[in-house]
Order: C-alpha cells, then sequence, then structure tokens
C-alpha cells in the first residue's frame, strides 16, 4: 500500500480579492486665517473570499472496499494488519475538501471630511470624521483630533487624539481547515472553525465583531545646525481584539468530526500599548567630499492584556499564558539602533548596531497538558518559561562607485553570526529557533551586489 501511496497532491487553496473605487475633493482657502485646508471623499470597497476543494485523496478517508467515507455511521474505516486505523488524505496538511469550501464576499463604503486649519504661522488645528458601511456587521464613526505649536522655529509640539477599528477580514470569519499539530511527538488531529458554524456556536464563541482602538500621542520635533530630534510618546488602546484561541477538546462535540482539538477566531482580549518613539539624528561634512551621517533610533513598549473575554469558558484553554506571551513578544520592551555611516565621491560604508529587548514565552507544555486551575498554571510556569537574553546584532555595509554606471557593494547582516540565547528543548518551538524572537534564527547573511545604470 505504501508503494502505491502518491507524494504529491492537489490539496486546493483559496483566494481573496478586494476592488475599491473612490473620489476625492479637496480646496486650500488661503484667505481663511492663514490657510485653510478642507477635503471630503466617497469610497466603495468589494471583498470576495474562497475556499476551493483539492483532489479526493488529499482529505479523504477511506473505508474498507477503497470508497471514501462519507457515511461513518455505515461504513468502516479501513485498517492494517495490526487493527490501526489508515489514516487518509496527505499528511500534515490535510486538503480541501467540499465541506471546506467557501465563496463569501461583501460590500461597505465609507465617507469622510478633513479639516485643516493654519490659526496663525505658528498654531494649526486639525479634524478629521469618516464613517463607514459594512454588509456584514454594520456601522462604524470614528474621528480625529489634532495639533501643532511652532515654539521656535527649531522647536515644534504636535499631538493628536484618534479613534479607530479595524473590521474582521473574511478569513478571519469563514477560513476553515481541519489539519494535524505535532504535540510531544503526538499527531493531534486539529479543526480550525469559521466563525459562523455550528461547531464555533457550541463552544459558546460569539460572531466576529470588529477591533474598536483610542490613540493618543504627543511629542516634539527640534532642529539645529546638523542636528535633528523627534520623539514621540504613545498610547494605543485596542477592544476586542481578534485573537486565534487555543484548544478546545471536549469530545461530545469533536468526536464525530474525527479531530482532537478546535481552534476559533474570537473578539478575545482588550490591550492598551504605551511607548516612547525616539529618532535623533546628526550629519556634518568631512574634507572636501565626505559626510559623515550619526542615527539613534529607539523605541521603548509596554503592552499590557487588559481583560480577556472568555466568558463562561476555561481561561486556560480560551486564551492562555502560552498565547498570552506570543501576544506580549510581538511588542517587545525595547530595540535601539545606532547606524553609522560615510559617503564621499566614490566610496560609501554603513554600520549599523541594533540592541533588542529580553524576549519571554511559554513553550508548549501549556499546550501538551493545559490547566484547568490557576493552582495548576502556577505550578506551570517556573518550568514553562523560556527567557531569550536580550541581544546586540551588528550590520555593515561597504559600496565603491566603479564608474558613472556601475557600482559594487559588499556587507553582511548579523555580521558576528549572532543566534538567540540560551537555545532551549523540544518544548519550544523547533528549539526555540522558530520562537517569537528578536533577530531571527537565520545567522549571518552575506551579500554581494553589482549595480548598473543604464
Amino acid at each position: 500500500m505504501q508503494d502505491l501511496s502518491p507524494t504529491d497532491f492537489d490539496a486546493g487553496g483559496h483566494y481573496l480579492s478586494q476592488n475599491t473605487t473612490g473620489l476625492d475633493f479637496n480646496k486650500y482657502l488661503d484667505d481663511v486665517a492663514s490657510g485653510l485646508s478642507l477635503a471630503f471623499g466617497f469610497e466603495y470597497r468589494t471583498e470576495n473570499f474562497g475556499i476551493f476543494s483539492g483532489e479526493e485523496a488529499s482529505y479523504g478517508l477511506y473505508d474498507e472496499n477503497g470508497v471514501i467515507i462519507t457515511n461513518p455511521a455505515v461504513q468502516t474505516v479501513a485498517t492494517d494488519s495490526n487493527g490501526d486505523v489508515l489514516s487518509g488524505s496527505s499528511q500534515g496538511f490535510p486538503g480541501y475538501s467540499p465541506d471546506n469550501e467557501v465563496d463569501r464576499s461583501r460590500t461597505n463604503y465609507g465617507i469622510y471630511f478633513d479639516t485643516e486649519l493654519n490659526v496663525s504661522e505658528a498654531f494649526m488645528l486639525a479634524g478629521a470624521l469618516r464613517f463607514e458601511q459594512y454588509s456584514d456587521f454594520g456601522s462604524t464613526f470614528n474621528g480625529k483630533l489634532a495639533s501643532r505649536l511652532k515654539v521656535t522655529d527649531n522647536f515644534t509640539l504636535r499631538g493628536s487624539i484618534s479613534t479607530g477599528f479595524r473590521a474582521p477580514s473574511l478569513a478571519q470569519l469563514y477560513y476553515n481547515l481541519k489539519f494535524t499539530n505535532i504535540v510531544a511527538g503526538t499527531s493531534v488531529p486539529s479543526l480550525l472553525s469559521a466563525n459562523n458554524s455550528t461547531v464555533t456556536k457550541a463552544f459558546g464563541i460569539g460572531q466576529l465583531n470588529e477591533e474598536k482602538a483610542f490613540n493618543a500621542s504627543i511629542g516634539f520635533t527640534y532642529k539645529k545646525g546638523g542636528f535633528t530630534a523627534t520623539i514621540d510618546a504613545y498610547s494605543i488602546s485596542v477592544d476586542d481584539r481578534i485573537i486565534l484561541t487555543d484548544n478546545f477538546t471536549d469530545q461530545t462535540v469533536l468526536g464525530p468530526l474525527n479531530v482532537d482539538a478546535a481552534q476559533f477566531f474570537a473578539n478575545g482580549v482588550d490591550t492598551r500599548t504605551n511607548g516612547l518613539d525616539i529618532v535623533l539624528g546628526y550629519g556634518t561634512s568631512v574634507g572636501d567630499e565626505g559626510k559623515i551621517q550619526v542615527d539613534l533610533i529607539g523605541n521603548l513598549n509596554d503592552l499590557t492584556i487588559k481583560e480577556i473575554h472568555n466568558g463562561a469558558l476555561n481561561e486556560f484553554t480560551f486564551f492562555g499564558p502560552f498565547s498570552q506571551a506570543y501576544l506580549e513578544a510581538a511588542a517587545p520592551d525595547y530595540k535601539f539602533g545606532l547606524n553609522l555611516g560615510y559617503t564621499n565621491k566614490k566610496f560609501n560604508a554603513s554600520v549599523a548596531l541594533t540592541q533588542f529587548s529580553e524576549v519571554t514565552l511559554q513553550d508548549f507544555q501549556w499546550v501538551d497538558s493545559p490547566p484547568t486551575t490557576q493552582a495548576e498554571a502556577d505550578a506551570l510556569f517556573p518550568v514553562a518559561t523560556d527567557v531569550y537574553e536580550a541581544a546586540l546584532i551588528v550590520d555593515l555595509s561597504l559600496g565603491y562607485q566603479i564608474s558613472d554606471k556601475l557600482k559594487l557593494s559588499i556587507g553582511a547582516n548579523n555580521l558576528f553570526n549572532t543566534y538567540p540565547t540560551p537555545q532551549f528543548d523540544g518544548w519550544t518551538d523547533q528549539g526555540g529557533l522558530a520562537d517569537s524572537v528578536q533577530m531571527g534564527s537565520d545567522g549571518t547573511y552575506a551579500f554581494a551586489r553589482l549595480n548598473f545604470k543604464l
């Protein structure tokens, strides 16, 4: 039988299309105060998402007569000489079956109004409003207020507040697939269930709604000679953030589907991110044709999960510490970069030093033996917590202008072949190398480029 098994499959696939039509108007009135800019417009968008099935062998489970199973109540699954089930479909990624097929569309239109008033040469006020209507989940109304004050010719203050939203994508609403997870070396047949399915509703997962955000920022810019500085503080609160849940394993619901676990998209968490962006630069001439540029860029970041909307569902099953850590690692505590550059008529060189913060993750022990109580979770934290140490990487690039039309460049990213440390055991994602770590896991990348200009 193994000799007759195919080694490649047409597993089907999916598609997404968007078509947008817009109409914008703007007018500048220079006789109102120190200038008034008005703009408004309309936008109409159509979206279409679909899944199409693959060949039968990519998704089918066969009975003892070699016929694909369509009615488990009357068909007996094929077994080998030891009585073990002969699993069908392509392994690892079973193909999309006719049951997975989707063809969903929606439309939305938006109307916006934007104005910017220069009250004086030094003071500006701006405001914007936007209304959008979606055919599948309703309407949303958002606004923004912003201001800028030029204190001196070199120093400017600025700030803004705004609301925002993100509609659930059609893929988040309707994507569905049976697949195989490998947990602790064991294959776990799993289901990613569409938001509108009866399975999703049976587990108490509600209809997906839009994510809602409130944003605020304040900062300044400064320029003096060859020195420039831009510093902005920000706060971003997102309510009803869409997440992929952890694994639900209730066999009362999942047993008839021949899967051991199921996951869902849900409006699962509220988050708040506070941070500071820093950009400092200094440039000066050296000799007749040389120039040195020094830039320091940095970001300080703190993402907090304010609330988890698990309702009556077990919080460790809905969105446990394993998933929470991945969400928080997407916004690391800090990242700083020092870029040094030198150029002259023929030669250029740049060195970039990037310092990454420590990253803390939780490993797959949370998935292998999910806790059901806080006491069980407290016992698991010490052994399942993995800390990737703060790290510095160096990038180098050298270039030489051979002629007016020809330039040679050589260099390396991650010059000193820095990897995430320490490396961990099999409970991490591929020993830690595929975790959400700071600088990736590919080590040094060396390159040489020859640029032609016709």
